[in-house]
């Protein structure tokens, strides 16, 4: 408990001085606040279930700033995340809170067209209480255009989660819904039941109704992830409802 709450500590510490140095360029210009809350029938990461077939709450406080730097706070409830596999004490982890700060950049383009968009960042992925030492950093970059982007995170300290590679495309019908499209490869550190590598693949669905966004995604690992997680690798689809609240107005005041 001591260890995580240090580390909680050490990563806030890194935020605040990293978000001070705006301060010094923009006096005049606003910081964005922003509070997404999401209720979902189950927790997916990366293909795999996080929440054992339950229910979960989740909640992503966040801020931008004049200058691009961007950090927030992300939590959920977990149960048996990966499906238990990691555990080595018989514990259970109960809750994962995940600290994240970026840089998020543009390239206008030459032609007229969308810009290129860079995103470079640090994230921690951290859970309470953690009894099969599951926390671990990961450094990402990410680029994006026109509603496709790809992103590269790689594990810098913590628990041996590897290198995972993805790629998106986002879309909207007629201004009807919007959907996307995932597919993702976790290049893994650690070998379990004869695999250290799988692929996912994800396709969903989102329509906006007075403030709130009902989604439906679907779910599927390829056979290298079915054999290394079992059940908690299944295809699936996954229901959530969620809302965004701009915080500016409250925190300003």
């Amino acid at each position: 408990m001591k260890k995580h709450i240090k580390s909680l500590v050490a990563m806030s510490s890194l935020l605040t001085g990293a978000l001070s140095a705006y301060e010094v360029h923009s006096e005049q210009r606003q910081t964005d606040y922003n509070l997404n809350v999401k209720l979902a029938s189950q927790y997916i990461f990366r293909g795999i279930a996080q929440s054992d077939g339950e229910p979960v709450i989740q909640g992503d406080f966040s801020l931008f700033t004049p200058v691009n730097i961007y950090a927030g706070l992300w939590a959920s409830n977990v149960k048996k995340p990966w499906g238990g596999v990691y555990n080595k004490v018989g514990g259970d982890e109960d809750f994962e809170y995940d600290l994240y700060i970026g840089y998020l950049g543009s390239i206008p383009s030459k032609t007229g067209g969308p810009d290129f968009k860079y995103d470079i960042g640090l994230i921690r992925y951290g859970f309470e209480d953690d009894p099969d030492d599951l926390t671990w950093s990961e450094a990402y970059i990410g680029v994006s255009q026109s509603g496709f982007s790809a992103k590269y995170s790689t594990r810098i300290a913590g628990a041996k989660m590897g290198q995972y590679v993805e790629a998106r495309f986002n879309g909207s019908v007629k201004n009807l819904f919007k959907y996307s499209i995932h597919a993702g490869h976790y290049f893994l550190d650690q070998r379990l039941r004869g695999f250290d590598d799988y692929s996912d693949f994800s396709i969903g669905i989102t329509k906006t109704y007075k403030e709130f966004d009902f989604n439906l995604t679907f779910f599927q690992n390829d056979e290298d992830g079915e054999g290394r997680y079992l059940d908690v690798a299944d295809n699936r689809f996954v229901f959530a409802v969620s809302r965004n609240f701009n915080l500016n107005r409250t925190l300003n005041q």
